[in-house]
């Protein structure tokens, strides 16, 4: 491990652009903070780290330390983007957000690494809590404690919610054997415009208006080219969950 470490010192050292490599570094860790890095995950950081001069090289370093949570390597990495300053802070939190809600869903470990970097880059929760309300018309949620009885209860009532809502919307169009995976589907797709089953169409319309201005990739070119790339993939992701609502 120690060899490994060093690489990525190395690599790191001679890179022409540490704060891209950092944001890579970061990126990585937040997907693979909820136990692992989906395919989906991994071919956007491949798709970002592309960008970079040597990015297929760096893109399998990135993966091991997300993967592994070497803390010297991540160290690194955070002490680069804690320098950055004024609407680079913002934009990072928007593009760390934006991958914890790749799946639809905002988990325990990834609410507690959104507000360790808001505190890396001075937001603190205000700042947090703004950026994704801009980004999802929500308040940023409290994290659970899986510790307690009460947070099990909690998300046992959830998906039986959940579940309910799609056996009516399924009898509601006749019921089929292929309803239940359409309704999951299309809970997906609500949550990751930051909405649930009650959304009517005018508010999908609006959230996906809000959430596509914020992502915008035009936005995140002072952040360099991975971010950019970055900002793509959500806009992209964005947009295909807003047209799979729309026809339905």
């Amino acid at each position: 491990m120690a060899g490994r470490t060093i690489e990525f010192r190395n690599m790191f050292l001679r890179s022409d652009n540490r704060v891209s490599l950092s944001l890579i570094a970061v990126l990585g860790w937040i997907a693979a903070c909820d136990g692992e890095i989906t395919a989906k995950e991994e071919e956007a950081l491949r798709a970002i780290a592309s960008n970079h001069k040597n990015g297929l090289e760096e893109v399998e370093a990135v993966l091991a330390i997300a993967r592994e949570g070497r803390i010297a390597d991540l160290q690194l990495a955070c002490e680069v983007l804690a320098a950055l300053e004024g609407d680079h802070r913002r934009l990072l939190l928007q593009m760390a957000v934006g991958v914890a809600l790749e799946d639809g869903l905002l988990v325990t470990p990834e609410n507690h690494l959104l507000r360790f970097l808001a505190d890396l880059v001075g937001l603190r929760a205000e700042g947090l809590n703004g950026v994704f309300r801009e980004m999802t018309g929500h308040p940023f949620p409290e994290p659970g404690d899986a510790s307690r009885a009460e947070w099990w209860e909690a998300r046992e009532a959830e998906l039986r919610r959940r579940q309910d809502a799609g056996r009516g919307r399924q009898q509601d169009h006749g019921g089929s054997s292929a309803g239940p995976a359409l309704d999951l589907d299309r809970l997906r797709d609500l949550a990751i415009l930051g909405l649930d089953e009650t959304a009517t169409t005018d508010d999908i319309r609006q959230a996906y208006r809000r959430m596509a201005k914020v992502h915008h990739p035009d936005r995140y070119f002072s952040l360099g080219t991975e971010a950019v790339k970055a900002a793509e993939n959500t806009f992209k992701r964005i947009k295909a969950a807003y047209e799979r609502l729309a026809e339905t």
